[in-house]
C-alpha cells in the first residue's frame, strides 16, 4: 500500500519484488481531497497511478464515497473517470466515523453531517452497478477487480480467517500455534512499538487467545464479505452450527443463498452484511 506522495520510491519497491501496489487515490477531486485530509493533488495523483502502472503487474487504487455534499450524480462522474484509467483494481469504501477520531469530533461540532444511510445505500448500489457494466466484478463488498488474477490474495487471507503476522505499528494479527488461534495487536505509536521490539523481539503489546465461539463468530463476519460467502464446514469443525431459523428467514428475504455447502450474501444482502452476520452467528 502507498499513497501518492510516495511516487519517488516506486521504484523502488519494485525492485525490491513488490508485484502489487495499492495506491491511496481517495479522490479525483481537489476539494474533497482537502476535505479528507490529503496532502496530493488528483494530479498527484494520477501522475502516481500512471508511474506505478509502468513498474508493477497489478495497481489498484482506493476511492472514498459518501462524502459531504456528494449526490449520485457527482459520485458517477467521479467513478466513471476512474474506471475508464483501466486499473487492475479498484478499492471503493464509504466514509465512515469512527469514534474518537477527529472527524467524529467534527460531527459532534456540527460541522458537517454524514450521509443518511439511504443516500449511502444508494451510492453502493450505483457503485456495484457501475463497476458490474464495466467488467469490475464485486469479488468482496468494497472490493472490485478486472480478472481474478488482480484480486487482492492478502485481503483474502484476512476474509478467510488465515493466519498472518501483524509487523509494524498499529498492526493486527492472528496466529494459530499448538491448535490455539490468538489475537495480537502492535503498539500503536513508532516509539513504543520500537521499544517493545528491542525488549522482546516482537512489537505486540497485547495478545488475546480467541475461544471457539470468537472464532466462528469471526468467519461468519469475514467470510460473508466475499462473494463465494464462507462454508458450513468452517462453522461446524468449531463445534457450532448457523441458527436455522434465522437462515431460513434471511433467504425468504432474498438477503442470502445458501446450497447446502456455502452461505453468501446476495447482491440486496450485501447493504446489511453486519446484521447479517450477527443474525446468523451462534
Amino acid at each position: 500500500e502507498a499513497n501518492p506522495d510516495d511516487k519517488d520510491a516506486l521504484a523502488d519497491f519494485a525492485a525490491a519484488g513488490v508485484n502489487r501496489l495499492s495506491l491511496g487515490v481517495q479522490s479525483l477531486d481537489d476539494k474533497r481531497l482537502a476535505f479528507l485530509g490529503r496532502t496530493h493533488s488528483a494530479a498527484d495523483a494520477l501522475a502516481a497511478l500512471d508511474q506505478a502502472r509502468g513498474l508493477f503487474p497489478s495497481v489498484s487504487l482506493d476511492l472514498i464515497y459518501a462524502l459531504p455534499g456528494q449526490g449520485g450524480l457527482q459520485w458517477e462522474g467521479e467513478l466513471t473517470r476512474a474506471l475508464r484509467l483501466g486499473c487492475d483494481h479498484l478499492s471503493l469504501y464509504e466514509l465512515t466515523i469512527e469514534p474518537g477520531a477527529a472527524f467524529a469530533y467534527a460531527v459532534r461540532r456540527g460541522e458537517w453531517t454524514p450521509a443518511p444511510d439511504d443516500a449511502a445505500a444508494e451510492l453502493y448500489d450505483l457503485t456495484s452497478d457501475l463497476c458490474e457494466a464495466s467488467g469490475y466484478a464485486a469479488y468482496e463488498i468494497s472490493n472490485h477487480a478486472r480478472a481474478p488474477q488482480h484480486e487482492s490474495r492478502h485481503n483474502r487471507v484476512y476474509w478467510a480467517s488465515g493466519d498472518w503476522v501483524g509487523v509494524g505499528p498499529g498492526a493486527h494479527g492472528r496466529l494459530t500455534t499448538g491448535g490455539v488461534r490468538s489475537a495480537v495487536e502492535a503498539a500503536a505509536r513508532p516509539p513504543e512499538y520500537i521499544e517493545q521490539v528491542e525488549k522482546t523481539g516482537v512489537g505486540w503489546l497485547a495478545e488475546e487467545r480467541l475461544t471457539p465461539l470468537d472464532q466462528v463468530r469471526e468467519r461468519i463476519a469475514m467470510g460473508l464479505r466475499v462473494r463465494e460467502g464462507f462454508a458450513r464446514a468452517d462453522v461446524t469443525e468449531l463445534g457450532f452450527d448457523i441458527d436455522a431459523g434465522a437462515l431460513a428467514r434471511l433467504s425468504g428475504q432474498g438477503l442470502v443463498s445458501d446450497d447446502g455447502r456455502r452461505i453468501a450474501l446476495t447482491p440486496k444482502g450485501r447493504l446489511f452484511a453486519d446484521r447479517i452476520a450477527a443474525e446468523l452467528s451462534p
